[in-house]
């Protein structure tokens, strides 16, 4: 009878699904390196642009980058909803051991393969199938084939753009816009990230890159209006990370001073992060000499927080420096990282006195996030969200379903107009059907407590508030438990069982087996269970007696 119930709740959600809310276009900018304050309310008073932005649209206080805070893995959060761990791009510098290639910064050969992007999907590939067109410029991966797709455009980034290729991007953009030839266009920036590298994020040099792109926003509002395009673009604003001060006199850690570099099979990184390959028959010599250096804390792949969401990433290194805020780890002081000037004779002229890529909870490394147009909020003021949140509300405004993701719905809804507008994918009602029939499949008395056999344990993601019930708590998480089977599941948490995280409709959905999140775990320590759920969402939790193969 169990098995029978699930198929039908299977069969009846699936049938509810209905298409995602109309669409708008949508324009959406990265500003590399933006950090957080740099837009506070006393900076606002001089970013006329920006100002004007947050009074017609949605501010958050703050934007939380995924570990570690460097770009390609926060690029693809923002773009998959996912943390690093799940669409496998862990770092800007990254190595395969199976196939001895390597990923460094984007810019070498190899760095284009499949092997590193096709771990999700991100979201311009996904319009791209859908048959919307999208335009692209300078951003990072967009000269990819990725899962066989490329999207409608893409204006390669070679080198780093300049404020004139920053303002005929923003033209063009909003002019396929205006032709209809573009349903999405994206803008990739990067003077901010690199002035603060170079001079440091307190630099006159790097306010003057802000104030550059202050000046862009202020001509970008403008030209919304001299198009006629304010009633059907949705502008979306965000950064990858921050950026912290370094010092070069007193705070760097040389690994050459505590092991030898040839001990080391790989070592790829420099800077906040550092990931170490130890070569055969090393690997406790390594730990051992490492782990007692002060500054910086080391991890080997088993040990690394579940918090930051990336150890079970396939590119993770055996051993994970993580330097303190402002050290910097380097393999010696010849390998320091300097940039050069602008002469034809290309000298080094400088350390560099700026870095990202440390812990994602420090103040210095959060972001930003801006949106406003006809979909949003005007004025508002929304608490801080997650690199990943921003995926579903891109896939609301353009009208698609987004993929299974990591990203709150809960954290993100606030900032539209129609605040109990639908998470993107499906219809309201499809949760109340849901609550009769989990109640059904999972019978709500007498259920006797299971021995241990792997059973199927699916989990359905909901909002705030869909449901009037209790928060039951599992180590760091909590699920919201129907109360006809709270008192079964929390006396049946016993033995492993196999989850999967469902984030495919407004409050719940449900899924094949096979999704890139199925765990197993030994509860009730649910602490590190689906690839990174945030202990804010709320969770429905129900257990089938039937297999996974009855939902095939």
């Amino acid at each position: 009878m169990a098995g029978k119930l699930g198929v039908l709740l299977l069969a009846l959600v699936l049938s509810l699904a209905q298409p995602a809310s109309a669409r708008r276009k949508l324009l959406v900018f990265l500003l590399d390196g933006f950090r957080a304050d740099y837009i506070s309310d006393e900076a606002l008073e001089s970013l006329p642009g920006f100002k004007e932005i947050v009074s017609r649209g949605v501010k958050v206080d703050y934007l939380t980058p995924d570990f570690p805070t460097l770009s390609y893995p926060n690029y693809y959060s923002l773009m998959t909803g996912r943390h690093c761990e799940v669409h496998q791009m862990t770092g800007n510098y990254m190595w395969d051991p199976d196939t001895n290639k390597s990923f460094d910064l984007g810019i070498n050969r190899d760095s284009r393969l499949p092997l590193w992007w096709n771990g999700s999907e991100p979201l311009w590939v996904t319009l791209t199938k859908a048959k919307r067109k999208v335009y692209m410029y300078y951003w990072p991966g967009c000269e990819v084939e990725i899962l066989g797709v490329r999207p409608t455009y893409c204006l390669e980034y070679k080198s780093v753009p300049t404020d004139i290729n920053f303002v005929n991007a923003v033209s063009g953009a909003l002019d396929v816009f205006k032709s209809g030839q573009a349903d999405l266009a994206a803008i990739y920036y990067e003077r901010v990230d690199v002035e603060g590298h170079h001079y440091g994020p307190s630099s006159p040099q790097r306010k003057d890159a802000v104030k550059a792109v202050d000046t862009v926003m202020a001509y970008m509002t403008k030209w919304i209006q001299e198009r006629d395009l304010q009633d059907d673009l949705n502008v979306i604003i965000f950064s990858d990370h921050g950026m912290t001060d370094i010092s070069w006199t007193d705070k760097v850690i040389k690994l050459d001073n505590y092991i030898n570099l040839r001990d080391l099979q790989q070592l790829k990184g420099r800077g906040p992060v550092v990931s170490l390959w130890p070569a055969p028959g090393k690997h406790s010599e390594i730990y051992n000499k490492v782990r007692r250096v002060e500054h910086m804390t080391v991890y080997a792949k088993e040990d690394i927080p579940s918090r930051f969401y990336y150890k079970k990433g396939k590119f993770v290194s055996p051993l994970t420096l993580v330097a303190d805020e402002g050290w910097f780890i380097t393999e010696n002081r010849e390998s320091l990282p300097f940039w050069m000037n602008s002469t034809v004779t290309r000298k080094p002229e400088g350390w560099q006195w700026g870095w990202h890529g440390y812990d994602n909870e420090l103040r210095a490394m959060r972001g930003i996030f801006l949106a406003f147009g006809p979909d949003f909020k005007s004025d508002f003021r929304a608490a801080p969200i997650r690199v990943v949140d921003i995926y579903n509300l891109m896939c609301k405004v353009t009208g698609v379903t987004p993929l299974p993701n990591n990203g709150s719905w809960s954290r993100v809804m606030c900032m539209l107009k129609d605040p109990a507008s639908s998470a993107p994918g499906a219809p309201p009602c499809a949760c109340a059907l849901v609550t009769v029939l989990l109640t059904a499949v999972c019978k709500p008395s007498g259920m006797p407590s299971i021995p241990g056999p792997l059973l199927e344990m699916q989990v359905l993601k909901t909002w705030h508030g869909a449901f009037n019930n209790t928060f039951k708590s599992h180590g760091s998480k909590e699920y919201l438990v129907l109360p006809a089977i709270q008192r079964w599941v929390s006396g049946s948490l016993q033995g492993q069982f196999q989850a999967e995280e469902l984030n495919q409709g407004p409050c719940c959905s449900v899924s094949r087996m096979h999704s890139p999140w199925a765990r197993t775990w030994t509860a009730p320590d649910m602490s590190d269970v689906l690839g990174g759920l945030e202990p804010s969402d709320s969770y429905i939790v129900f257990i089938n007696r039937f297999s996974a193969s009855t939902l095939e």
